[in-house]
């Protein structure tokens, strides 16, 4: 149940109202210079890249959390209460309710972005999985809190790999 839960989530995320406005964005930067030969091939092996970079960075984060996880078992009760707290607060401010300005920042470097290749497309991936964070918080921090509660960090890696 709780893999379903998080897969769940990650498409709540994926439709949530500053995630799924920039697909666009990101496509066109797969897609690339309208002037190439081969663009079929090359957008799709680029968006394979965008893909992974994300994917990699939240199994890196559901291996850390389950480890830490299992290093603070000892302290589940305290963890449950403190990580809960955060993902209310986290669901307020996504709600509107409450506005946390740290999470209100973003970061726009001015730079002329072409695509490059897999490997910038990987990175972008995985900038996206981080730059996209007051967006995804709540949905990911419920995420990150199941796993941290498995036992095992390849627990923890399933579930996030299903986020």
């Amino acid at each position: 149940m709780q893999y379903l839960i998080t897969f769940l989530e990650g498409m709540i995320t994926f439709i949530s109202p500053c995630v799924l406005p920039m697909i666009p964005v990101y496509v066109l930067y797969f897609t690339g210079d309208s002037r190439e030969e081969s663009g079929m091939g090359k957008s799709l092996v680029r968006a394979l890249g965008f893909v992974l970079g994300f994917t990699l960075l939240f199994v890196a984060l559901g291996v850390f959390a389950a480890t830490l996880g299992s290093l603070l078992i000892r302290y589940q009760q305290i963890v449950n209460i403190v990580t809960g707290g955060v993902v209310v607060l986290f669901g307020l401010h996504y709600m509107g309710a409450l506005r946390i300005s740290l999470l209100d920042r973003t970061v726009k470097p001015n730079v002329q972005v072409e695509a490059k290749g897999f490997f910038s497309c990987l990175l972008l991936g995985a900038v996206f999985a981080v730059g996209w964070s007051p967006c995804t918080g709540a949905f990911l921090g419920s995420a990150m809190m199941l796993a941290a509660t498995q036992t095992g960090a390849i627990q923890g890696m399933l579930l996030l790999l299903c986020y």
